[in-house]
């Protein structure tokens, strides 16, 4: 009895606190965030986005 209410229990949890998430996702055509950057590696920093022009950004870590 005790472990299906704490089975149970534990299920209202997560599901609770699956639906309490607020997830800001961007759709295409939407203007690109900031980019807060601490140091720039190579090249030079972008003051701003221009449209019609393509910016690639790399990121990658080792883990």
């Amino acid at each position: 009895m005790n472990y299906k209410l704490l089975a149970g229990l534990a299920g209202v949890v997560l599901v609770a606190g699956a639906e309490a998430r607020d997830e800001t996702t961007l759709g295409i055509g939407d203007p690109a965030p900031a980019m807060k950057v601490a140091e720039w590696i190579k090249g030079s920093q972008v003051s701003g986005f221009e449209a019609g022009k393509v910016y690639l950004v790399e990121f990658w870590a080792t883990w």
